[in-house]
């Protein structure tokens, strides 16, 4: 896919700003506020307490990395834990960058590069500018003398930044009948090509596209075949950032974390329901941060939230509503709640930005209970086989003996002997004291019906 698209540099940073695709659809870019904070929000959780050498252990990806911003923040962070760890343990290993500032050494710098960050993107421009925007990241600090006794200044960023689809691999297209164009289009990813299995983060902004968009955008048998075949989310008007989560959680490691920004509608909408359901049970959701109908994008309206997983049972998730960008990094403007993870499931979460009615939910919840612990709910009669006279069901008067297992009752005259364990309760109101009755009040009856099912509920068949 080809872009129009323009470079831009500030402050020894380089981004690619998308603007139109080959189809000339715009393509949002996500804010930098918050790209810094999904980024301290996750490495918070994944370096605390870790020292260099197990900071240089971890495997943080961007599946759809773009240009690369998610991991240049995540360089960022992973090299200011490394020197607060120095400064407190040994700082005689830090150098002296513009400014007097303390940084890690350009040798140190680029193994935490080239071991812990990874990126894949279906755009071949973006993987480019990506590698391009991690090497001016990693010499920004740099003078002549830092990097003068440096046998090599700059890695080959070959291994870490990829061309291809992370969606769709070689596997997932092997019994598919495609043309060579068809897959030079799909751009499978090969993930043997990389020397990581699993990751401990996967952190970014995954594109959305809805389903009617996927099908006049991409190629045929990429959705119906791949995506629909292959992936459990994928299910009737699904986005393309439902599947994106469900990659994303198959790569993670036990324990690892995924956060993306992503729209909230999934919480609710129909289509959402295998997405809702894969992260309910598993019991994986750690945060949720709504913006509700806050936007943050430039020219696209998009009702966005941030999800934090972890791939490891949570008791608990915090709900979270906000409404500017300030608030991310402020508490006080940060309106949360604790919720359950018990109370979340397939169905559509009952989830609002107005937290005190999220707290009177609670409060109710906490303190509710099944309607069947207290009383026997039943349906009305299905059958109309009761006028003139009732056929199925008798009244108390009409019973003429009993047994331990059978009833004897007379109709037109005539003795009918039943069984008891097909017999059922059944309430009618046919007198006047019946039909007083409202929704609350308590049914008495001395009536029976003939309910001609076994235990498994399957219709007993005439022969029995």
């Amino acid at each position: 896919m080809f872009l129009t698209e323009e470079l831009f540099i500030s402050d020894g940073r380089v981004t690619l700003r998308k603007k139109k695709d080959s189809k000339n659809r715009s393509i949002v870019t996500t804010p930098d506020e918050i790209v810094r904070y999904m980024a301290s929000k996750t490495m918070k959780e994944l370096c605390i307490d870790k020292a260099p050498d197990q900071i240089k252990q971890l495997r943080i990806a961007d599946i759809a990395c773009g240009s690369g911003i998610y991991l240049e923040e995540i360089f960022s962070q992973l090299q200011e834990y490394c020197v607060n760890w120095y400064l407190e343990n040994d700082e005689q290993h830090l150098e002296r960058g513009p400014g007097g500032r303390y940084k890690l050494p350009l040798k140190e710098k680029r193994e935490l590069l080239t071991k812990c960050l990874y990126g894949i993107d279906v755009d071949i421009h973006a993987v480019e500018v990506a590698k391009f925007s991690l090497l001016i990241k990693l010499i920004e600090d740099e003078t002549f003398p830092s990097v003068f006794s440096s046998d090599k200044i700059l890695p080959d960023l070959v291994g870490n930044i990829f061309y291809g689809n992370s969606l769709v691999d070689s596997d997932m297209i092997a019994d598919i009948d495609i043309s060579e164009s068809e897959r030079i289009e799909i751009v499978p990813f090969d993930w043997s090509e990389m020397n990581v299995s699993e990751f401990d983060v996967i952190i970014g902004n995954p594109p959305y596209v809805n389903t009617s968009d996927m099908y006049s955008l991409l190629p045929l048998k990429e959705v119906k075949e791949v995506y629909k075949k292959k992936y459990d989310t994928a299910y009737k008007q699904f986005d393309k950032y439902f599947i994106f989560i469900e990659r994303a959680l198959n790569k993670l490691k036990p324990k690892g974390y995924l956060c993306y920004i992503v729209p909230n509608k999934f919480f609710k909408i129909d289509s959402g329901k295998k997405l809702r359901k894969l992260i309910a049970d598993a019991k994986i959701l750690k945060s949720l941060e709504d913006f509700g109908d806050a936007q943050l994008f430039v020219d696209k309206t998009i009702y966005s939230s941030i999800i934090l997983l972890q791939k490891s049972e949570q008791k608990s998730f915090r709900y979270a509503s906000l409404r500017t960008l300030a608030a991310l990094w402020n508490d006080d403007e940060k309106d949360s709640i604790v919720i359950n993870a018990e109370e979340i499931s397939s169905a559509p979460w009952r989830l609002t930005t107005d937290i005190n009615f999220m707290r009177l939910l609670k409060k109710i919840h906490q303190r509710s209970c099944l309607i069947t612990e207290y009383v026997n709910v039943f349906n009305g009669i299905q059958t109309s086989a009761e006028r003139p006279k009732p056929i199925y069901w008798f009244s108390q008067d009409e019973i003429v003996s009993e047994s331990k297992t059978m009833l004897t009752i007379i109709r037109d005259a005539k003795q009918y002997s039943i069984e008891k364990s097909i017999l059922r309760p059944f309430f009618k109101p046919v007198s006047q004291a019946d039909k007083g009755l409202n929704s609350y009040s308590v049914l008495k009856t001395d009536k029976q019906i003939i309910f001609p099912y076994d235990a498994n509920g399957k219709l007993i068949s005439l022969d029995v």
